[in-house]
């Protein structure tokens, strides 16, 4: 009975996952970093001074060829007081595992993208601590997919070691823009 439990809650677990990718993490950008901004989303205020603003006029038309770069500004710099860490001691790790898989927890300013392309069940995701993102060719292959106008919204926050310190601020509606055929 208790494997039969066990096999079922994992075919829930499966077919209850998420169906859509991560984004595409770019600079210092990680997966921890990620669910942090999921998590504040709900709480989310727009504000188009602090979320990050795409050098993209709203309607524009870009070419399909070359593969575009879109950047983006934020007003949001605030550098609040480093949290300091403990240190542990070295028999600690002997006693009690540790996880070694993660990256460095991010503290700066860092922006996630949806782009919703129309006739894709997902979106495309970017989370970035950097200006500027090139897509790869498969993304941009995804992104230029279809027809009709795409639309992107920016979530922008300051995070401290993958804790939101400032924000989240988003954009207060989405940025349309069509792709050349």
């Amino acid at each position: 009975m208790l494997l039969r439990i066990s096999w079922v809650s994992s075919l829930v677990l499966v077919a209850c996952g998420p169906t859509c990718p991560e984004p595409q993490y770019e600079g210092r950008a990680s997966d921890e970093a990620w669910r942090t901004m999921i998590d504040g989303e709900q709480r989310a205020t727009a504000d188009a001074m602090k979320a990050a603003a795409l050098q993209l006029t709203d309607g524009m038309q870009l070419p399909a060829s070359p593969i575009p770069t879109f950047r983006w500004t934020t007003t949001l710099t605030s550098a609040p007081a480093p949290v300091p860490r403990r240190e542990r001691p070295w028999w600690k790790g002997l006693l009690i595992s540790e996880a070694h898989a993660h990256l460095p927890p991010v503290t700066g300013v860092i922006h996630w993208f949806k782009f919703v392309v129309p006739g894709e069940k997902c979106p495309v995701e970017v989370l970035s601590t950097r200006t500027e993102y090139t897509p790869t060719e498969e993304i941009w292959t995804k992104l230029r997919s279809g027809s009709g106008a795409r639309s992107v919204t920016a979530q922008s926050a300051y995070l401290t070691e993958n804790r939101i310190t400032e924000g989240p601020f988003k954009t207060p509606q989405p940025l349309t823009f069509t792709v050349a055929p």
